[in-house]
This record gives C-alpha cells, sequence and structure tokens, in this order.
C-alpha cells in the first residue's frame, strides 16, 4: 500500500531525525537532494540559523540594479494581490542568488509568527534557510512547490511556497 504524500515526509523528517539522512524513496526527487545540499552544509533540522540580512544600502543597490525587471515583477505582483487578497499569502520578489527584494502580503500573513524573518534584505539561501521555495528555485533555477514538512527547518512547515525563477 501506498502511503499519502504527508505520511511519507513524516517518515522521511523521522528518519532524518534519527540517521542524519532520509530515505530517498519518501520524497520528491527535487526535495530529497535539496535535504542532502543542507545536510552537506552543516545545517541542523533542530537548530536552525538566524535569518541572514543584508544592510539597506546593499538592498538598495541590489532593488536598482534590477530595475527593469523589478518594475515589471511588482506590477505582476500587485495584480496579484488584488485577485487572492484575503486569502493569508505573500507575494516576493528575489534575485538569483536569493536575496529577498520586495513582498507584497495579506494582513493576516504579515502577522504570523514567520512573517518577521520573511522581508526585504532577507537572504534565502539553501545554505542559510534551508530547502525553501526562493533558495530552491535559485539552486535548481526552475520552478519548485515546497509544501509543509518538504522545509528542511520546522519553522517553516505552516507554509507552502511555491516559486519560479525569472531570467531577464
Amino acid at each position: 500500500m501506498m502511503l499519502p504524500a504527508s505520511r511519507r515526509v513524516e517518515n522521511a523528517w523521522m528518519t532524518l531525525e534519527q540517521r542524519g539522512a532520509p530515505p530517498a524513496e519518501l520524497l520528491s526527487a527535487d526535495i530529497y537532494d535539496s535535504w542532502m545540499r543542507c545536510i552537506s552544509f552543516g545545517l541542523d533540522t533542530l537548530r536552525p540559523p538566524s535569518p541572514e540580512f543584508v544592510s539597506p544600502a546593499i538592498l538598495r543597490q541590489e532593488q536598482q540594479r534590477c530595475s527593469l525587471v523589478r518594475g515589471l515583477a511588482l506590477a505582476e505582483m500587485h495584480t496579484l494581490h488584488q485577485q487572492i487578497a484575503g486569502s493569508n499569502f505573500m507575494i516576493a520578489f528575489a534575485n538569483a542568488d536569493g536575496l529577498l527584494l520586495d513582498i507584497i502580503s495579506d494582513p493576516s500573513f504579515s502577522d504570523a509568527s514567520n512573517a518577521a524573518s520573511i522581508r526585504p534584505g532577507t537572504v534565502w539561501t539553501e545554505s542559510i534557510c534551508g530547502t525553501n521555495g526562493l533558495g530552491t528555485a535559485a539552486h535548481l533555477k526552475r520552478a519548485i512547490v515546497v509544501h509543509g514538512r518538504d522545509h528542511f527547518f520546522s519553522r517553516y512547515n505552516n507554509l507552502t511556497c511555491v516559486a519560479a525563477p525569472i531570467f531577464a
């Protein structure tokens, strides 16, 4: 009998915590590979590092460097915001290195405990934040969905992240 996806991920978490590595057959290939990268970076699911922020000057510099594509992305983000308002969401735009440049979020999401670490200037690479939508998409150079317990750190297990790179 095939286990449901949620149960497979739960079993993968238990094995990761007990043995230090997940079994490949319980996870999608992308999530398994990301978890293995996180382990190779020395990340520990029980001890997530503090979020890393760049200085306001570096953030402004990167926002200016990406100004053309950023302007187009912000217009689309505002349109999407109007379409899904009230559904406890966040829309984010990051550079190719996983540096979060802009966010638009629903007030209910902004009040959530995780929201404090998800703001412009935060670095969302896998080497810092583990498996996550922005960092994993930046690494893969293609779209990814990271749902719930697919995240390497449990503090993000209540999130579903959908990310896709933009090639300008």
